[in-house]
């Protein structure tokens, strides 16, 4: 899968740069994935994340998702037999109609992860940390009731952390 790339409209070194004025792009509602038509129930709306150093590290072995967007977007599609502390298997689809399997899963009843197939998933789409957004939908699929993962990646010139900017369920 090749990263996309978006022009930013202007870096700065400052600290007040945030995803929200960093590049023009607009988060699709549903995921661009041509395999996956039809088979998309209930979705979450999209939300990006930002890699850090710990999100690429092979030594971590696991994707950390903000409290907020897991409150406001992925806990809202999950059922009641769904137990976070054991884990949810679930299938992340990329852009391109790839598929690997991870877990997803809460730590220490605060961090929230996806584990498992994602040392695989970081080092097949070469991620690196700053460069690297992910945008993420959650969604249930329809045939099987499967919780399921889109991330679409995309490749900044960002060479540190970024402030996260308002967020809203609206996005």
């Amino acid at each position: 899968m090749k990263h996309a790339k978006t022009e930013p409209k202007s870096i700065q070194n400052s600290q007040s740069q945030t995803y929200k004025n960093f590049g023009s792009y607009s988060l699709p509602d549903c995921p661009p994935v041509p395999s996956l038509t039809g088979l998309i129930g209930a979705c979450s709306k999209p939300f990006e994340k930002q890699l850090t150093p710990t999100d690429v590290s092979t030594n971590q072995c696991r994707l950390s998702f903000n409290k907020a967007d897991v409150e406001n977007f992925l806990l809202p599609l999950l059922n009641e037999s769904d137990d976070l502390v054991r884990g949810i298997p679930v299938t992340v689809h990329d852009t391109d109609g790839n598929e690997c399997a991870m877990t997803f899963r809460r730590w220490a009843s605060k961090f929230h992860v996806l584990t498992e197939g994602w040392n695989k998933f970081c080092k097949e789409h070469e991620l690196r940390k700053y460069e690297d957004f992910v945008t993420v939908w959650m969604f249930r699929h329809v045939r099987t009731g499967e919780l399921c993962f889109v991330f679409s990646l995309r490749r900044m010139p960002v060479f540190k952390l970024l402030k996260r900017g308002p967020r809203t369920n609206d996005n």
